[in-house]
């Protein structure tokens, strides 16, 4: 049984192996072998498939083996990849869409993608306060001069602007690094909390009080 984020639910959950043995190959080049196994997510409210592949350097189906990913294993590689689901239930469905579709980008290491996505997010975000001025620069200005956003958080958006016009014109010849992508989306989802989640949680508390009046 392994233990990993299903790529389905996104929990840290056990992972049950649908057979006993992986499937084994030898490798084409050099004397290790390449395994795959299908496993079944045990949150009963996922219970989806993914499948693991990982390299060693012996055969993972010999009888006194387990059958199974080991910690000192090379390159074991889950599908679908294990990734943050974050959930937005205060945002816009098409925008909180778009901004899973970014995280998912992310897990299948498509960097150049998720900034673009993230860049995407912050402009239809923009748009659902009516700021429809021309080009994302001036409507992330709006969005601060309205005091929607202020602070760090209105230079760490024209940096999600400017890594997703990058990668919208084909500004790519440097690639972009997993970390830069993740600060990317974090700051995407920071506006994100700052434009929907959190008025509407002080909305909630606001007339949860009242009602105890």
């Amino acid at each position: 049984m392994a233990t990993t984020t299903c790529g389905w639910c996104g929990r840290d959950v056990h992972m049950t192996q649908l057979n006993r043995q992986p499937s084994v190959q030898r490798e084409t080049c050099g004397d290790g072998y390449v395994s795959d196994a299908a496993y079944r997510c045990d949150n009963s409210k996922c219970g989806r498939y993914s499948v693991v592949t990982w390299r060693t350097s012996y055969d993972p189906s010999e009888s006194y083996r387990s059958g199974e990913p080991e910690g000192y294993d090379r390159a074991v590689i889950w599908s679908p990849p294990p990734i943050k689901r974050s959930e937005y239930p205060d945002v816009p469905q098409h925008i909180g869409d778009a901004a899973r579709e970014a995280w998912l980008c992310f897990a299948h290491h498509a960097h150049i993608g998720a900034c673009a996505v993230a860049r995407s997010v912050i402009e239809a975000s923009a748009k659902d306060f009516d700021i429809v001025v021309r080009g994302i620069e001036p409507k992330i200005d709006a969005l601060a001069e309205r005091q929607l956003i202020w602070g760090d958080l209105v230079s760490s958006a024209h940096l999600v602007r400017q890594f997703g016009n990058d990668a919208a014109h084909g500004d790519i010849v440097e690639p972009v690094t997993s970390a830069e992508a993740q600060d990317v989306l974090d700051i995407m989802d920071e506006l994100l909390h700052q434009l929907f989640s959190t008025p509407a949680r002080a909305s909630r508390l606001a007339a949860s009080r009242q009602q105890r009046r």
